[in-house]
């Protein structure tokens, strides 16, 4: 009103700075910024990805595009100097022996980083010298949202005090995921090279026939879910369908503590765990030197290398089985015997009769094996539902199961499904787990027929951005290329809107 700049009454310059950084509502009963992707999960060097764009400056360092804070006043100070590289190469864009300067650089595809800028977790300006002319190119960052309110804020501190001291000073809080409150130290251990990870067909396609194809996964030895786990692979699967066919089945041989992925419903993410039954009953010694008869109907089954305990629960879980002979020494150790009844068992020297005692409760005066502990085998699982993956076309799936119980589906880094799964045992059981690539723990579930290639497992949560990273070959070479891949038939043309020949729309 008196001609200065400042107007406390109507403040229309349109200052970030000035006002505070709470939501804002937008026109549309949301907030401004909905629906953009989180500042903290842009992934690593996001300014080298597919899509980065860059803008040409001239020979002035200073952005037209990026807001500094009032303390930077050289531009220079935040500009990065890049002499080679991949980067460097499509900014010059050479014609003959001369660099040409685009105005506008838009990636078509991730590049490498080389040099200071594979040290860097954002760029602002680069600085880009030919022969003849010196340039500089200003980083469009993608719009993205920070949180206004967030979990374990950090202090940070600016190099000085700046206007508005009411409102900035020298200290404020921030989001510890974010890049101004994170450590620059000490490059960490990508999460690809971890102890706890293991890579199976790192960048090379390998072909299962469906018949009796598989990979045991032996040096996985050290894979354990209990705090959380990510397994992942590119998928090509021959067959359509809701079949039981496996990516994998990790552990019990017999299918008593696994993690299971299958594509049945689509697919499908399970966690199958032995939980202790209330021990109200133990088995009573009936005879000793006594087994179930060897050609009777009475004798119910025969197994051999078998644990006390792993024997008495076949019996309790075997219909008809109310007495069990078991061999806990000599040259029949490990023997299990199931069988109806005790009227025609047999004497042999090495045997012990046990009488399972389902329903009745334990005897004092009976002589009993008081460490056995029946389980039950019991199992949590996520399903995405609907059809089958599609068939002959590469799909990267992906499940996460973070530490608070959480499991995620995601295909092609969409997220399909999402729920409470219980984790898997802390415990390798015994005998030790095996690592099934391509087939189940039971025969009765057909084989995967198809080809697979950068499985990756981890004890471990991936975050989305990992996740991401992942699935654009971060840890193995690029996106998988090979197999069928669709090919324009023709343009300009749909599928029927009504005839039996559409499938589906979506």
């Amino acid at each position: 009103e008196d001609g200065a700049d400042e107007n406390n009454i109507d403040p229309m310059r349109m200052v970030a700075s000035w006002r505070d950084a709470l939501p804002k509502m937008n026109l549309h009963l949301g907030y401004m910024g909905d629906h953009r992707p989180l500042c903290s999960d842009l992934p690593p060097l996001h300014f080298l990805r597919k899509g980065a764009t860059w803008r040409y400056l001239g020979h002035s360092p200073t952005p037209t595009l990026t807001t500094d804070p009032l303390t930077i006043t050289n531009a220079l100070n935040r500009t990065l100097d890049i002499s080679a590289g991949p980067l460097y190469e499509l900014l010059c864009a050479r014609a003959s022996a001369h660099c040409t300067f685009p105005s506008e650089v838009i990636l078509n595809a991730n590049i490498g980083c080389s040099g200071v800028e594979c040290d860097v977790a954002n760029v602002r300006t680069v600085r880009v010298a030919a022969a003849d002319e010196t340039v500089y190119y200003e980083y469009l960052q993608p719009a993205c949202v920070h949180l206004a309110f967030y979990n374990d804020a950090t202090l940070i501190r600016t190099g000085e005090r700046v206007w508005p001291e009411t409102i900035g000073g020298t200290t404020m809080c921030a989001d510890p995921q974010s890049e101004s409150a994170g450590v620059l130290c000490c490059g960490a251990e990508s999460f690809c090279d971890a102890a706890n990870v293991h890579k199976f067909s790192n960048g090379i396609s390998h072909t299962f026939d469906g018949v009796n194809d598989y990979v045991n996964a032996e040096s996985i030895g050290n894979f354990d879910g209990s705090d959380g786990l990510t397994v992942a692979a590119w998928v090509y699967r021959s067959t359509l369908g809701n079949a039981k066919d496996r990516l994998v089945d990790f552990g019990d041989v017999k299918g008593s503590n696994n993690v299971i992925i299958s594509f049945e419903n689509s697919l499908t993410y399970r966690v199958v765990r032995n939980i202790p039954v209330a021990n109200t009953s133990q088995p009573t010694l009936y005879a000793p030197n006594t087994k179930c008869p060897f050609d009777s109907p009475d004798r119910l089954f025969r197994a051999t290398d078998m644990s006390f305990d792993e024997c008495w629960q076949m019996c309790v879980t075997t219909g008809e089985c109310n007495f069990f002979s078991y061999a806990a020494s000599g040259e029949n150790e490990g023997i299990c015997m199931g069988c109806t009844s005790a009227s025609s068992a047999e004497a042999d020297t090495g045997f012990s009769f046990y009488d399972v005692n389902r329903d009745s409760p334990f005897g004092s005066s009976a002589q009993t094996n008081p460490s056995a502990t029946l389980t039950s085998t019991q199992e949590e699982s996520l399903q995405i539902g609907g059809v089958g993956l599609p068939p002959n076309v590469w799909t990267h799936v992906a499940v996460v199961h973070t530490a608070d119980g959480t499991a995620s589906i995601y295909l092609d880094g969409v997220l399909r499904a999402s729920g409470s799964v219980w984790l898997p045992e802390a415990t390798p059981p015994s005998p030790p787990p095996i690592y099934y690539i391509g087939r189940s723990h039971s025969a009765d579930d057909p084989y995967f027929e198809g080809e697979m290639r950068d499985l990756f497992a981890s004890s471990r949560a991936l975050t989305l951005a990992e996740l991401t990273q992942l699935r654009e070959g971060s840890c193995s070479a690029a996106k998988p290329s090979g197999g069928s891949q669709p090919k324009l038939y023709a343009p300009n043309t749909k599928c029927p809107f009504d005839s039996p020949d559409r499938l589906f729309r979506a």
